[in-house]
């Protein structure tokens, strides 16, 4: 990852989470769409023709990652689990995935700490 990128992931991390928590209204599925979207930037950014336009494109990343995530999403009646991309997940804060114990707000802090 460059030094441009980095600088504007770390600047917009809390406005990205914003965003996924406008969208999602719960902390979890927030967490998680905010790790993909950086996910997803990094992994494309090789492709951005214009670095004048960096904080441009990851707003349109952010949008897409959005609106693939509905996609996969479909709300069990339960309230406390979801389906999100065909995989049953536990919607706690605090542990994350139910199954694997994974947590997507720490993983994504020390995605840009390292």
């Amino acid at each position: 990852m460059d030094q441009a990128l980095h600088d504007v992931l770390t600047a917009q991390l809390d406005r990205m989470y914003r965003f996924a928590y406008t969208r999602t209204r719960d902390t979890y599925r927030a967490e998680e769409l905010t790790h993909n979207i950086i996910l997803a930037a990094i992994r494309s950014h090789h492709g951005l023709r214009d670095k004048e336009r960096l904080e441009a494109w990851l707003w349109g990343v952010a949008r897409n990652v959005y609106l693939r995530s509905l996609k996969g999403l479909r709300e069990i009646p339960t309230g406390e689990e979801f389906i999100y991309d065909g995989m049953i997940t536990y919607a706690t804060p605090e542990t994350a995935d139910g199954r694997t114990g994974r947590n997507p707000a720490s993983e994504t802090r020390a995605l840009l700490s390292g």
